[in-house]
């Protein structure tokens, strides 16, 4: 069964300035700037501590700036907000529904360009995250949600469209633990390693 989605689109951009690295630009490209706008569909869990706790799927519009330093390597400062519900098994069947969470994660990654030519150009990218709740709303708007920072794994391509134009799919994963608490203490640690599947194009200026 399919779990309940919230949709949240957000137009969103953040300039990451990386200076002083090393450039070896192909003389096709005229600028080592891209913008990427990617529709992210991520996954839910139920891992925590205790045990009973879900957080459901969210589906995002995320926005990434990316910088190339040599021909292979490049810079990914990626964002989007997500919308998730939070439930609780209250007894047996009996869930109780704690409201919802926006969180916002970041990534920034390293990328590896497996291919600079041709009508695929794979990459792979690993990096951290940072995710922070910035709204909440039901039980658990009385309640702390903590920010933490943990890792990043990437697998995408490019299929180029146009000369500054591509269609990009991406595949990622995002490790993070965050502790739900209270005035008498913690209520949850909530065990988040979701997988993001991400579709888009990418834009060169």
């Amino acid at each position: 069964m399919l779990p309940r989605w919230t949709v949240t689109c957000v137009g969103c951009c953040l300039l990451l300035a990386v200076t002083g690295a090393p450039m070896s630009i192909s003389a096709q490209t005229t600028s080592p700037w891209t913008f990427r706008s990617r529709l992210v569909m991520s996954g839910s869990t139920d891992h925590s501590e205790p045990a009973g706790f879900t957080m459901y799927s969210g589906i995002a519009l995320e926005a990434a700036l990316a910088r190339r330093l040599s021909d292979r390597l490049a810079v990914e400062l990626a964002v989007r907000t997500e919308s998730r519900e939070v439930d609780r098994v209250v007894a047996g069947p009996i869930t109780e529904r704690l409201g919802s969470l926006e969180l916002l994660p970041v990534n920034l990654l390293v990328q590896w360009q497996l291919a600079r030519s041709g009508s695929v150009r794979p990459y792979v990218g690993a990096g951290m995250n940072l995710t922070v709740a910035w709204e909440k709303s039901g039980v658990l708007d009385s309640l702390d949600v903590a920010t933490r920072v943990g890792g990043a794994l990437q697998v995408g391509a490019l299929v180029p469209l146009s000369g500054r134009v591509a269609f990009n799919a991406d595949f990622g994963w995002n490790s993070l633990s965050t502790d739900i608490s209270g005035s008498t203490g913690r209520v949850a640690l909530l065990k988040v390693d979701p997988i993001a599947l991400g579709v888009g194009l990418e834009f060169a200026f």
